[in-house]
């Protein structure tokens, strides 16, 4: 399943906090995400050692981030992604996500066969044999506990994976 989506995020004129989010903190739910954006930045990812850095816009080129999907069929050996977006103050910001993305139905189960990964690993259970999901129910259950806050309760994220 492929999906593409037009996100814009307007300038802010007034900011209570000093650093605004336009996107909070995520990693993108299927395999890869490709990501055109424009030249108003906003972009920041998490590396290894858990600091922001800003994804600056590079002319004529595509960002590419793995997905939750991705990770789970690679045992972890690729990590999602982690990301946020914060706003501009001066401009509005443009982004054009294609998001690749399992069908509904697909059995997502961690591979064995891959170098230097030992399925018989116990140290993490989501890649555990035997710890195979349903895309759709994977979705459903991370978009419900994302936007739990929407129906008047608290946001959960355990026992997504």
């Amino acid at each position: 399943m492929c999906v593409c989506v037009n996100s814009s995020l307007p300038p802010v004129t007034a900011c209570v906090v000093c650093v605004c989010r336009g996107v909070g903190e995520h990693t993108d739910y299927g395999v890869l995400t490709i990501l055109a954006q424009d030249n108003c930045g906003g972009l920041q990812v998490k590396n290894c050692r858990g600091e922001w850095i800003e994804a600056t816009p590079v002319p004529d080129t595509f960002v590419i981030n793995i997905g939750d999907m991705l990770e789970r069929w690679t045992r972890g050996l690729l990590k999602a992604t982690p990301h946020r977006v914060a706003k501009s103050q001066h401009k509005n910001r443009l982004s054009a996500p294609f998001f690749f993305d399992p069908n509904f139905q697909c059995l997502v189960e961690p591979l064995n066969n891959l170098p230097g990964i030992d399925p018989k690993d116990t140290n993490n259970p989501k890649y555990a044999n035997g710890s195979s999901i349903l895309y759709g129910d994977y979705i459903s259950a991370k978009v419900r506990a994302n936007f739990a806050e929407m129906n008047g309760k608290k946001k959960a994220t355990a026992g997504l994976y």
